[in-house]
């Protein structure tokens, strides 16, 4: 097919295509042409990063050429006609990619997202905890009241405070454009349960800075919710269930043991082992889903528990990285130089930079006290309360096999009433089914969380109601 020569407009426009890199990603250009001069922006909105300035763009004829050296970008393409653009996109490897011309970036479907009218009561509220001194912003969702009914007490229902994981979160804990937590919140409603979800601290209508909290204050914070729910006029205040994921999971049982009213516990993906050894297994997962081979992550394993057992002793970032580099200039005489160049660690530069990232992360209020924490002591403490505990089979942030044998282990010498543990073929720790189960992935499934686990909590709930 012979190239159609195009007048220079008809660059100027939204240009998409979908790049195959073991995952499928979107990529977008934003060409613009302004001064007799054109412009390039780059997107990947499946990675969430957006507006990436091109520092070299040159258009000739029906050829383009783009640079984005901070990336270490290229994309070479020429016109088959005025909406197709054919060409090699670089970054460490040439890839295949056909752009399309478009009115609008697409939009990612999201087909388990509630969407109104809902068949059941949405109140969003704001609130103020007396014991933190803090502002939360939360939305509780019910079953609806038949027009007409009457009833001298307002009818209750068992109530289910959702926590979320790690990191900043708002109410619906939104991830790449999914929102699990408004999927739980929609599902769980329609079974009978009062759902509150709630703000982080310093994120949408909740107060205070995240920055400097730890899972400590986040367990307080998750006390005021329950006071304050205990008292919202449709709840079951007999009947509360803390429903965890990840760092909520882990969160959930220092409530349920700083209190005697929580019925029961649903820990998603929680943790039970302590931070160190979970941390070093979700550094080599995570490694292994990259691509990097088995024997520098055998070499890895090694470097960062040293790392993780130095860093931990200190909240100076200064000390830790001091430590650090003495850790990594020990271990690296041992290793030959293809493990320092699958690692990525092979210069002067880049090992000072993995030091000095490990040094400010893991000295943060957050880190720091998680890096200290044992979630055992916490899990054996448990009684008079009903526990499931969920994981996903190809969970890389919280390892099935460990995490779920210690919860066995511990739960044994608990007081619980009852527990229930499972584990799900083909979920991720987000509990969607999942094909490469990286942590990119998580944004390119349609899927917001598994039917299956939905049902599967919700009536264990009802069960043990």
């Amino acid at each position: 097919m012979s190239l159609a020569v195009l007048s220079q407009d008809k660059w100027t426009g939204i240009w998409e295509g979908k790049l195959n890199v073991g995952i499928v990603l979107r990529v977008v250009f934003h060409v613009n042409h302004t001064d007799n001069k054109y412009t390039v922006s780059m997107d990947s909105p499946d990675q969430q990063a957006y507006g990436f300035k091109a520092d070299v763009v040159l258009i000739q004829g029906d050829s383009m050429y783009v640079g984005l050296k901070q990336l270490r970008v290229s994309f070479n393409g020429a016109l088959m006609n005025d909406s197709i653009l054919q060409g090699t996109f670089t970054q460490g490897r040439d890839f295949p990619l056909i752009m399309k011309k478009v009115k609008e970036v697409s939009k990612i479907k999201r087909p388990q997202t509630p969407v109104s009218p809902l068949p059941y009561e949405k109140e969003d509220v704001v609130f103020f905890s007396t014991n933190t001194n803090l502002q939360f912003g939360a939305t509780i969702t019910y079953p609806s009241i038949p027009a007409g009914t009457n009833y001298i007490k307002a009818p209750t229902y068992p109530v289910a405070i959702l926590i979320s994981g790690s990191g900043p979160q708002d109410r619906n804990e939104e991830i790449m454009q999914h929102q699990p937590f408004a999927v739980i919140a929609d599902a769980l409603t329609k079974k009978g349960f009062l759902v509150i979800r709630t703000d982080d601290r310093g994120v949408g209508k909740s107060t205070g800075d995240f920055s400097k909290a730890n899972s400590k204050d986040f367990t307080n914070d998750i006390m005021a919710v329950t006071d304050y729910i205990k008292k919202y006029v449709h709840a079951d205040s007999f009947h509360i269930f803390l429903v965890g994921h990840s760092e909520g999971g882990m969160i959930a049982p220092m409530v349920a043991n700083r209190r005697n009213d929580i019925y029961g516990i649903v820990s998603l993906a929680g943790i039970s082992i302590p931070a160190v050894e979970l941390m070093s297994g979700q550094s080599l997962a995570i490694l292994k889903s990259t691509g990097v081979k088995d024997s520098a992550l055998h070499a890895y394993e090694k470097l960062y528990k040293n790392l993780l057992f130095s860093m931990r002793k200190t909240n100076d970032s200064v000390t830790a990285y001091t430590s650090g580099i003495k850790i990594l200039n020990k271990w690296k005489k041992t290793q030959p130089l293809n493990i320092l160049n699958d690692l990525d660690i092979s210069t002067e530069k880049n090992q000072q930079l993995f030091i000095q990232t490990l040094a400010n992360t893991f000295t943060t209020p957050w880190f720091h006290y998680f890096l200290n924490y044992d979630p055992r002591s916490q899990i054996k403490k448990l009684k008079n309360l009903h526990l499931l505990v969920l994981n996903g089979d190809e969970d890389i942030q919280v390892l099935k096999k460990e995490n779920l044998e210690a919860f066995e282990r511990y739960l044994k010498k608990s007081k619980v009433r009852s527990y229930t543990i499972n584990s799900y073929p083909h979920l991720n720790h987000l509990f969607q089914h999942c094909t490469t189960c990286t942590i990119d992935e998580y944004g390119l499934l349609e899927e917001t969380f598994s039917p299956e686990v939905l049902k599967d909590m919700s009536d264990w709930m009802l069960k043990v109601l």
